[in-house]
Formats: C-alpha cells, structure tokens, sequence
C-alpha cells in the first residue's frame, strides 16, 4: 500500500517518522487500532505499508481509514518540543550526574569493603556493560529520564553486593572460615536481593504501561537494570570471589566497622516519631490539598508549559503584568537562575502567543523559546486518572507480592510504610511549591519499590529470627531485625543518596524535581526505620 502526501503533511510526517524510527505507528479509527506498522525509516514524501499478512478487504478497509473520506480535521492534544541547544545541554547534564553518581559510589565502596568493594565496583561496570547492551539490541532510544534510571541503577545496584556482604560480615564474625562465609553469605542474601528487587520491577512495569513516553523510557532502563543487577550480583559477583579463592588470592576479608553489633532500642521512642511523623504528613497534604490549583502542571491541568531562555532579567511581576495587559494569564511563573530560563503556564493554544508577546515588549532581555509543552484538557484529565490509577495499582501489586512471600502482617506493615514514604514526598514538594507532573508520579512510584526494598529487607532478617529466636518478646524480635539490618540500610541508602545528589545537582533543571523527590523519599525511608 503507498501514500502520497502534500508539501504540508511530509513535513509534519517526516518530523514524526524521523524522531521514531523502529517504533510502532498505529493507525486509529473511533479508538480501534486498525494497523501499527514499524517505522523503518524517514518519510517526507511517500510510504509504502506491506507485510502483515492482509487480505485484499483488510487492505482495501485500511485504505479507506488512511484516505479520510469524511475530511476530519487532525487536532492537536498533546506535543512535546524541545529546542536542540536545551537538548544537548540536558544530555551532558545527565552524563555529567552519571559520572559523578559513578565515582561517588567507586569510592565509598572501595573505601568501606576493601577488596570485596572492589569485586562488587567489577560487578556495577558488568551491570552498565549488559544494560546498554540490552538498550541497544531492543534500540531503545536514550533520553534524559533513561539516563536519569542509569544513575538510579548505579545507586541501588550496590545494595544486592551490601547485602551480600553484610552477611558474610556475620558469618566471619562467629569464626566461619573465609571460603564458607562467602557461601553462606550468598545463600543467606538471595531471598532478600531477590524479593526486593522484583518488588521494584513491578511499578516499574506499571510505569512503563501507563507512563508518558519520557516516563516510559526511565521504566524500560530501570527495568532492564534491575534484571543486569540480578545477574551481576548473584552470578557475576559470586563466580569472582569462587575465582579468587580457587587462585588462592583471598585468605581473609577485611571490611570497615560500621556501628558494629548496634542494639538502639527503637520501639521505645515510637511514643514521640509517630506523633511527629503524623504531623509531617498531616501539614504536607494539607498543603497539597489546599494549593493543588496551581500545582497541578499541564501534564494534568491542561495547557501550555513553556521554558524560555533569557540574556537580561526581567522583574516576575513586570513580565506577568505585560502577559495579563494581553489577556495571558501565566501562572507558577518563575526564574530559574542557574541556567538563565524563565519558566511559566498558560492556557492551551496561548503558548507561542506569549512568547510573542514578551519578545516585542522586551527586546533587551534577549526571549528565545527553549521549551514548550502543550496538553489539551482531555488529555489533561486522562493523564489524571492514569497517575491515580497507576499509584494504586503499585501499592496494590507490591503489597500483594509481599503476602505471598511473606504474610498478610508484614504486607499490612509494609503498605502503612509505602503510604508513609510517598505521602511525605506528595507533602514535601507541596510545601517546596513544585509542579506536579508525570515525572514527579514517576518519583513516586520509583519510591514506593525502594520504599518496600528496605522493608522486605528487614522483613528477611525478623522472619529469621522468629525461627531461631522464637523465645524474644515482639518487641526484642523487631529491634533485633532493624538493628540487624541497620548498617546496610545506612550504606544502601548512603549510595542512593550520592546518585540522587549527583542528579539533583549535575542533571540540570528537566530531573531536578525529579530527583528532589526521589531524595525526599529515601531520607523520608531512612527516618520510617525508627517508627
């Protein structure tokens, strides 16, 4: 089948097919896909659709969708743009993080775990290694959110190696020979590195089905890291120590103390970080309850997003005064002075208009447009649902694995935590007076699987104990897990906090508050463990 196109739609078509090569384009009538043929290549003036095993009616049905018989015109609901410079600035940003999220976590490793850290700094660069190569044989296109998961990988792929070596850390410290503390360390460490890490696949999944398509390439590269952590942690990892203890090379590990055989009593001060926990959330939602009206962005609000570059800066309240003397109302307007944008929101369609606007009553301050997104009101409102809809079914799904492995308590434990982590973060960034958007329900989802990691953790080692231990009260039993499990939980959440840091800091404004959240959700984590 061949389609010809005029001046006007090979334009249009060639910047679509240009930007999607070997990605599918659907062909929709009345919300049925009629067809979803792969884009080979760029098309500007004609394509032609073969294979797909169609019957000469199936063809001729397709034909007739294509030719639009009725002329019904094409209207515009979402599109997302990007000017190349911003483009290019964004990437070397997100490289930058990687690189410095990269060393941070070489060194604390290598300093800590000695020559054990070393093998698991090995094992990340296999993870690295396997993860492009997996993005590459599927041709996943690399964006800023998908190296925003490479730096998330990097942070949470030492923790299975901590794991690991925490419990060989136990094992020697009783008098296990070095051969076999590393056996029982591995085995002991499995089920744990297992259960949380397909626990933070599944919203990642979840994220990759109901997610934008930024959204979804953070998912894809986070779930495809996950899976590289697995082998290079359980199979790479192992086969190197059995290596170095076959050559002789290891007659004894050496690792840093680090609050070593803690026994803080935590249940004791509940009295006081519940209550104060309680309030946190209590003004945070409150505070997002309150201010949801401007905090919504357009990807749920409708409207236009712009970022718009600047050389002189002009008063906020100028600027807004000039938009409203032209009937632009611009709300969440503001500057963001480290990389000279002025960012704001109008209504749908009023975009282009107001940059317009500020360019001929402002010819000093030098307006370009760098951004702008565009979100019509029904998509605006189906993104709503999808982001409620996808929260839910993360906290249902995870909550559910949990009681299949564990039991119905500890997924009741760990759910009243994961609401604890996520509202926090919701709460938090309301009170900071960030927009919310896909990426931040991205965030969310990122730290309910982190949030259940720690959990299920800690949840290993209290399943433990009541096996070997079953003469401690409730009490003793739950400290002793927590206590147990405390040092990994600090370096774990010490190297995602590195990663977090490097992006936050490194990645440029597209993932700041994408990070923020993330950064929020783990320290938030980190002050559940008392509760």
């Amino acid at each position: 089948m061949v389609i010809e196109f005029n001046e006007a739609g090979a334009k249009r078509f060639g910047e679509i097919t240009s930007n999607n090569i070997g990605k599918r384009l659907a062909i929709v009538l009345d919300g049925e896909v009629k067809s979803a043929p792969v884009i080979q290549t760029a098309i500007f003036k004609s394509a032609v659709i073969s294979g797909g095993n169609m019957s000469p009616k199936e063809a001729e049905d397709l034909a007739s969708v294509l030719e639009n018989p009725l002329e019904t015109p094409v209207k515009i609901l979402e599109e997302r743009g990007v000017d190349p410079s911003l483009g290019r600035d964004s990437i070397v940003s997100g490289i930058n993080a990687a690189l410095a999220a990269f060393a941070s976590v070489v060194l604390f490793m290598v300093f800590y775990y000695r020559l054990a850290g070393l093998v698991s700094i090995i094992a990340l660069l296999v993870n690295l290694l396997l993860l492009l190569g997996l993005l590459a044989q599927f041709h996943f296109t690399l964006t800023l959110p998908g190296i925003a998961g490479i730096i998330l990988t990097i942070g949470m792929a030492v923790d299975a190696n901590v794991l690991i070596y925490e419990r060989i850390r136990d094992e020697l410290e009783v008098g296990v020979p070095v051969r076999q503390a590393i056996f029982i360390g591995f085995n002991k460490a499995f089920s744990a590195i297992f259960d949380s890490n397909v626990s933070l696949i599944i919203p990642s999944v979840i994220l990759m089905e109901l997610g934008s398509g930024p959204l979804q390439g953070f998912a894809v590269t986070l779930v495809l890291g996950i899976v590289a952590n697995l082998f290079a942690a359980l199979v790479f990892s192992r086969n190197v120590f059995e290596w170095l203890l076959a050559w002789g090379m290891i007659k004894k590990l050496s690792m840093m103390k680090f609050l070593h055989k803690p026994n803080f009593d935590f249940i004791k001060f509940s009295w006081l970080t519940v209550p104060a926990a309680a309030v946190l959330l209590i003004v945070g939602m409150s505070t997002f309850f309150l201010r949801s009206g401007e905090l919504l962005g357009v990807d749920f609000a409708g409207g236009d997003s712009l970022t718009v570059a600047y050389k002189e800066m002009i008063p906020v309240a100028r600027v807004r005064q000039v938009l409203e003397e032209a009937k632009i109302h611009p709300s969440l307007l503001q500057y963001a002075k480290e990389s000279k944008q002025l960012i704001y929101q109008v209504r749908y369609g009023e975009g282009e208009k107001s940059v317009s606007v500020l360019k001929e009553k402002f010819p000093q301050a030098g307006f370009s447009l760098s951004r702008m997104d565009s979100v019509g009101p029904v998509v605006g409102e189906e993104l709503k649902n999808r982001a409620a809809l996808a929260l839910s079914l993360g906290l249902l799904a995870i909550l559910l694995y949990v009681s299949l492995r564990y039991e119905w308590s500890f997924a009741l434990a760990a759910g009243i935590g994961q609401l604890h982590d996520v509202l926090l973060a919701i709460g938090l960034m309301a009170i900071l007076g960030k927009e919310f958007d896909m990426y931040l329900i991205g965030a969310f989802l990122t730290i309910l699987g982190y949030s259940i990691n720690e959990k299920i953790v800690i949840s290993d080692r209290i399943r433990e104990t009541l096996k070997y231990k079953s003469s401690l009260t409730f009490k003793e039993i739950i400290n002793e897990g927590i206590n147990k499990t405390l040092a990994r939980t600090i370096m774990t959440g010490g190297t995602v906090v590195l990663a977090t840091v490097s992006m936050l800091i490194l990645g440029g404004p597209v993932i700041s508050v994408f990070s923020l959240a993330i950064l929020i959700g783990v320290l938030g984590e980190c002050f559940l463990l008392i509760l």
